[in-house]
């Protein structure tokens, strides 16, 4: 008699881990995003970990978070270079142009703000980290003296190891998402 041999299940097709948007940790989306956050808002992995596993019951340890926190960056990373280089693209001749909907900024006039940071990496020195700020522009009035204090609110921030150039799409790129264009600003910030 011969030895009878299954076919490898290595790769398996389930809807229903489509259906719910499952990865291949088997848990939600909400499940992923609220580890990262803690990964992202607490210093040590480990004290993250342990702090995602007290909240949920769910065990984690900290390589698979620092796993999950640099997966979702990179995701993250790469949407935002997609949607920039988008932004910036002359489209084919042959393409369709798509005209997107400007969005509704979150206040009539959004300020805006850039600067850079030196950082200094591991192997391969000093580089300068670009950044850009976008904010809602808010007042209130002080009933007694009339003095108008101004406030920022709904911040949203891009930063990144980028040459002017790549800068320079990413700041677009979030203006135009925060809906820049629309507001009093107009576009000239």
């Amino acid at each position: 008699m011969g030895i009878a041999t299954a076919p490898s299940a290595a790769v398996a097709f389930f809807p229903l881990d489509q259906q719910l948007q499952l990865t291949k940790q088997s848990w939600s989306p909400e499940t992923i995003q609220n580890a990262v956050q803690l990964g992202v808002e607490i210093a040590s992995y480990e004290q993250a970990a342990k702090t995602f596993s007290a909240l949920t019951g769910v065990a984690l340890s900290k390589s698979a978070l620092q796993r999950l926190v640099q997966t979702t960056g990179s995701a993250v990373v790469n949407a935002h270079a997609a949607e920039a280089q988008a932004m910036v693209e002359v489209p084919k001749a042959e393409a369709a142009v798509v005209w997107r909907e400007t969005p509704k900024p979150d206040s009539a006039v959004m300020a805006v703000s850039s600067d850079g940071v030196m950082v200094n990496l591991i192997a391969e020195g000093w580089k300068e980290v670009k950044v850009v700020s976008i904010s809602a522009v808010g007042s209130t009035v002080d009933a007694e003296s009339g003095e108008v204090a101004v406030n920022l609110t709904h911040h949203s921030y891009r930063a990144g190891l980028w040459d002017a150039a790549t800068f320079t799409n990413q700041h677009w790129a979030e203006a135009c998402r925060r809906g820049i264009r629309a507001s009093q600003n107009g576009g000239l910030y």
